[in-house]
């Protein structure tokens, strides 16, 4: 017992002098003024679709500019820094020439510094394919999760029900050319793909989605797929 007590000492000393060592070598994670670090508050896909299915709002916050990821690690996970953030949000982080995106964190940019004003997580740049201090264009769009249907509510809409399905939306884009090259991509890999125009009056982003699924199997075959090509933040929508 005394031996485990003593090796347990050791240990504990062990990665706490490791954790000193890393500040002290000038490794970056931890300096305020070396690598601007975010508070962990991005939460998981997968937790966030058990509580409802989400959707875009661009109308909570939408941007698409320059963003650099500098080359250092940051801490934090997923997420993205505009000076024009008001309040930390979920979003949906979007490489604008790639159409490959990830869901992740905003938060308010405190510093301004020289180059793009969107600044980008190590692991958010991994996800979409950013290549170290290289800007890149990227649209950064709030979500907002769809009202959870209330219990006993009423019939589903026939249109719903002559679908057979429901379809899996893979990228939203600012021109109609960047959604047709996403759907002649998932064409290629054997996918429906389907373009879906702006709504009149709303924040003119096309959007492409593959399906129609016929049951909720299909639908995670589907999800799967479209992930597999680097579409991350695939998810379900009505239409």
């Amino acid at each position: 017992m005394q031996a485990y007590r003593i090796a347990r000492v050791v240990l504990l000393l062990g990665v706490a002098g490791g954790l000193s060592a890393c500040q002290d070598a000038g490794f970056g994670l931890f300096k305020k003024d070396d690598t601007e670090t975010m508070p962990v508050r991005a939460e998981s896909s997968a937790a966030a679709a058990a509580e409802g299915e989400e959707a875009e709002a661009p109308e909570v916050f939408h941007v698409e500019e320059a963003g650099l990821w500098d080359g250092r690690p940051s801490l934090g996970g997923i997420w993205v820094a505009h000076p024009d953030a008001a309040d930390p949000e979920r979003v949906l982080i979007r490489n604008s020439e790639t159409g490959q995106s990830v869901t992740g964190a905003l938060f308010r940019r405190e510093r301004e510094n020289p180059g793009p004003r969107l600044q980008v997580s190590s692991e958010a740049a991994a996800r979409i394919g950013l290549l170290a201090g290289q800007p890149t264009e990227i649209a950064v769009t709030a979500l907002r999760r769809a009202p959870a249907p209330e219990a006993g509510g009423g019939k589903a809409e026939p249109a719903e029900a002559d679908a057979g399905g429901r379809f899996v939306q893979v990228a939203t884009l600012d021109s109609a050319d960047g959604a047709e090259a996403t759907a002649a991509r998932l064409d290629k890999a054997g996918l429906s793909a389907e373009i879906r125009a702006p709504d009149p009056g709303g924040q003119g982003l096309w959007r492409v989605v593959v399906g129609p699924a016929k049951t909720e199997a299909d639908r995670a075959v589907l999800i799967e797929a479209v992930r597999g090509l680097g579409y991350d933040d695939a998810y379900a929508v009505n239409r």
